[in-house]
């Protein structure tokens, strides 16, 4: 009977798991498609500008696939720089008094 020590089965074991964990990286990194980078967002993406449609709907026969991602990150950066720009809104006594009155009451 063959007798192995743990010490190399579990080194063994080990250098099999990073090589499919590798391999597994390479083949999805080549099956994902390739990235192309994003247009700047102006004024020639139909998201650009408020549209004059009624409800606000978007000019939908100019709109492209490539017109979605500028979009998306420039609204994302503009959320993100709102709460920096926009003043400490502070509860007023009024609505203090009420809802404290009301949290005595058990309601």
């Amino acid at each position: 009977m063959i007798r192995t020590q743990p010490n190399r089965t579990r080194n063994i074991l080990s250098q099999i798991s990073t090589l499919m964990t590798a391999g597994a990286v390479a083949l999805t990194a080549s099956t994902l498609p390739a990235q192309t980078a994003t247009p700047a967002f102006g004024s020639e993406n139909p998201f650009y500008a408020p549209s004059t449609l009624p409800f606000h709907a978007p000019l939908f026969d100019k709109i492209k696939d490539a017109d979605y991602q500028p979009a998306i990150e420039a609204g994302i950066a503009q959320k993100i720089e709102e709460p920096a720009s926009s003043p400490t809104i502070r509860r007023s006594r009024r609505l203090k008094t009420p809802l404290s009155q009301w949290k005595r009451a058990g309601s």
